[in-house]
């Protein structure tokens, strides 16, 4: 082969490596908005064909998440670096809350958290970095494992329970709930909604839905009881939020049986 045909070959390659990483950015390009810049945050704007996720530090906190691995730059977002838009190593023991950009409140709406969800592994998922390098697929492969790691947390009212108390100081629950540390009147009444579940005819629909209402009204209960302990005073009553994550814990995993028993009802 001619020199000149092996210059050329060259510079075709080059373009088509060009354009296939061309591609494989579009949709993820940070867009900066006067409201991230109003609240220090970076800000994924979503529009046709891309997601969004919020992350980063307050006024003044520029590079907060340390330098690019690639360029060095600073770093204002936990995914991507803004100026060569490689992805960065995820960081362990990172709040879901900020993964997800949400307020770290118990209650969260699940469809919003959902919808940011399937946003962010758009941007992550391994499969969008496969001609990329190594360690950019690595790195792309942890941050979709902590989303869905934290997505998890955000979806579960005990994990949620657990790591706001965590947040706090005070240590989290074990996987066992003893009865002891459970109201006499709520062990009354889940022995009360399993004898129901044990006497439902097959095929009836109407008395299944009524029980899984009664199941799911206690937890949601619950739920609220440990929101107003650590979120309805100034400071947040760790002993009440505590105890109601006992009962909440051990109302779960009823809950999960009764909506297990009735779907075989149900179905």
């Amino acid at each position: 082969m001619c020199v000149c045909c092996t210059k050329e070959s060259k510079v075709i390659n080059n373009f088509f490596m060009s354009f296939l990483s061309l591609i494989r950015r579009v949709g993820t390009r940070p867009v900066r908005s006067s409201i991230g810049r109003a609240v220090g945050r970076e800000v994924w704007v979503s529009s046709p064909g891309r997601c969004f996720s919020v992350g980063g530090g307050g006024d003044g906190d520029v590079g907060s998440y340390g330098a690019c691995w690639s360029c060095g730059a600073p770093l204002t977002g936990m995914f991507f670096c803004g100026s060569c838009e490689k992805v960065q190593d995820a960081t362990e023991g990172t709040s879901p809350y900020e993964v997800f950009g949400l307020a770290k409140t118990f209650s969260v709406d699940l469809k919003d958290a959902e919808r940011r969800y399937w946003g962010l592994q758009k941007q992550l998922h391994p499969d969008k970095f496969a001609l990329t390098e190594e360690v950019e697929q690595e790195y792309a492969g942890r941050q979709s494992t902590l989303v869905n790691e934290c997505y998890e947390t955000l979806k579960h009212p005990v994990l949620r329970g657990k790591f706001l108390l965590e947040e706090h100081g005070v240590e989290p629950l074990g996987e066992s709930v003893g009865t002891g540390d459970v109201p006499m009147e709520l062990l009354m009444l889940v022995m009360e909604i399993r004898e129901e579940i044990e006497h439902l005819s097959p095929g009836d629909k109407a008395a299944a839905s009524r029980i899984l209402e009664k199941a799911n009204g206690m937890m949601d209960s619950c739920g609220e009881e440990f929101a107003s302990a650590m979120e309805g005073g100034e400071t947040p009553d760790l002993d009440a939020a505590s105890s109601s994550l006992v009962r909440l814990q051990y109302l779960r995993k009823i809950v999960d049986e009764v909506h297990a028993k009735s779907e075989e009802i149900l179905m």
